[in-house]
């Protein structure tokens, strides 16, 4: 795009908004459409509920359009329309955009605040060469059929970058670019994506296709799904692939912040390459991350024996040492990892792991979390005192024995105040989760609780990690 012309702006009734994506999921589609032809509207037809086909082989019977504001072909001559969309683009244009009940409830409660308009705005767009015709560059090779006949463009042929926004008066709000897990844009690769989803459920999907699907998954930063399809692919590897294999495998395991699973498979990796200093390493990293001090000083003592020069060993091993010596960076740095941890893997998605947590489970985590908070109320405690109280909580619960005794103390604290029922719902009350301590504590994962604890020790400890996680604002 050239970023020195005009950018292209177009809006549309919200109230009709709503309409097209009701009545797209009545029609069972899957998807509405930008459509720039002599004017610009979007489109939802009955023809697409599965897959991405750009050729449809047959004809929409239902077909419901919205035609942007000062762009209504029975309204608007047709100078005036192409004086103002050839801006975006002189040929014909059609993006493909998912449907979704959360698009639909989002659409609803921007109404329901006042929002009135869906805006649209992007530079001109440039068609890709692949699909430019010699003669007429600006021109669009497809069907020789229209989309409201059953036709369509190319998935993305211009790799576009359109933004769709909420528009109250002067107040904009951008849309989300997921909804229910999925993007809203589909884009060349989330339609490779689609189509191998069909395949695969047609249980036509050749080894090729998990490949080369994988290193989407991966381009997009969809770990979960790319582990899924690697995983598929374990019996097809063959003898001298193995080990990267496995250590691709870790690989993804670990951006999906899966650090038991990238344990193992960085493990099965040095099966079949037994001297190799940065899987050594990682495998200490994982261990620490684990809270598995003394076996991480293990792996990286035995590599620093294969090279002793290694820089990045060197620094991972300086890590480790802080990590038991000393204090994090700042006073809220375990806080702020401990909530970033929890909320990624209570919440999953395409990028991590999710982890189900019970709600025994939960209120422990969240008091841990209170604990570790730092307060107003405090200001008067030196800072020393303050990461002290900070560090005994770390010991006392990143190590299942211990946390469960804190955990049994508060609960007996808990009964002196008469809070048990407030504080972890523990009750004989029909509403309240635990009839008695017992039940509560047998529904705790102490596992989970404590690999939480050392691994929010960890990142608190790396200033990298700790600004990454502070840019989610998550807390």
């Amino acid at each position: 795009m050239n970023q020195n012309e005009d950018l292209f702006e177009a809006c549309w009734d919200l109230k009709e908004f709503q309409s097209l994506i009701e009545q797209g999921l009545s029609f069972g589609s899957k998807y509405f459409f930008l459509v720039k032809v002599t004017g610009l509207f979007f489109l939802v037809r009955d023809t697409d509920s599965e897959g991405i086909d750009s050729n449809p082989k047959q004809l929409p019977n239902k077909v419901f359009r919205i035609d942007a504001e000062g762009l209504n072909e029975d309204l608007v001559d047709i100078d005036s329309r192409y004086e103002k969309t050839n801006m975006f683009y002189k040929g014909d244009v059609c993006e493909w955009y998912r449907l979704s009940e959360e698009l639909l409830a989002e659409t609803k409660e921007k109404l329901s605040r006042g929002y009135e308009k869906i805006k649209i705005s992007s530079y001109p767009l440039e068609l890709d060469k692949k699909y430019q015709d010699p003669s007429n560059p600006e021109a669009l090779m497809a069907h020789k059929i229209s989309i409201w006949g059953g036709g369509s463009c190319p998935i993305d042929c211009f790799n576009a970058q359109i933004k769709f926004q909420y528009i109250k008066q002067s107040e904009v709000l951008d849309l989300e670019e997921y909804y229910g897990g999925k993007p809203l844009f589909v884009d060349k690769e989330e339609a490779e994506i689609i189509n191998f989803y069909l395949k695969f459920n047609h249980q036509t999907a050749q080894k090729e296709d998990f490949f080369n699907i994988r290193v989407i998954f991966e381009s997009k930063g969809r770990y979960v799904e790319a582990i899924q399809v690697t995983l598929y692919l374990e019996e097809c590897v063959e003898a001298p692939h193995h080990y990267r294999y496995y250590r691709k495998l870790a690989e993804l395991q670990l951006h999906a912040e899966d650090h038991i699973s990238s344990l193992r498979s960085n493990l099965k990796a040095l099966s079949y390459r037994e001297k190799d200093v940065p899987l050594i390493s990682n495998i200490g990293n994982r261990l620490r991350d684990l809270g598995r001090l003394d076996e991480a000083k293990e792996y990286y003592h035995k590599a620093l024996k294969i090279n002793p020069s290694d820089s990045i060993l060197l620094y991972n091993l300086e890590k480790l040492d802080r990590i038991i010596n000393e204090f994090p960076t700042k006073l809220d740095s375990l806080y702020q990892a401990l909530m970033f941890h929890f909320y990624i893997r209570r919440h999953g998605g395409i990028m991590h792991k999710k982890y189900m947590y019970s709600k025994a489970t939960e209120s422990i985590i969240i008091t841990i979390a209170f604990m570790i908070k730092p307060h107003d109320q405090l200001d008067n405690i030196d800072k020393l005192t303050k990461f002290n109280g900070i560090k005994s909580v770390y010991e006392t619960t990143s190590k299942i024995i211990s946390c469960k005794e804190f955990v049994k103390d508060m609960l007996q604290h808990s009964i002196q105040e008469n809070k048990l029922k407030e504080m972890w719902n523990i009750g004989l009350e029909a509403d309240l989760d635990y009839k008695n301590i017992d039940s509560f504590l047998a529904d705790v994962d102490w596992d989970q609780i404590c690999f939480l604890v050392n691994r929010s020790w960890s990142d608190a400890f790396d200033s990298q990690r700790m600004e990454y996680i502070r840019s989610k604002n998550l807390v």
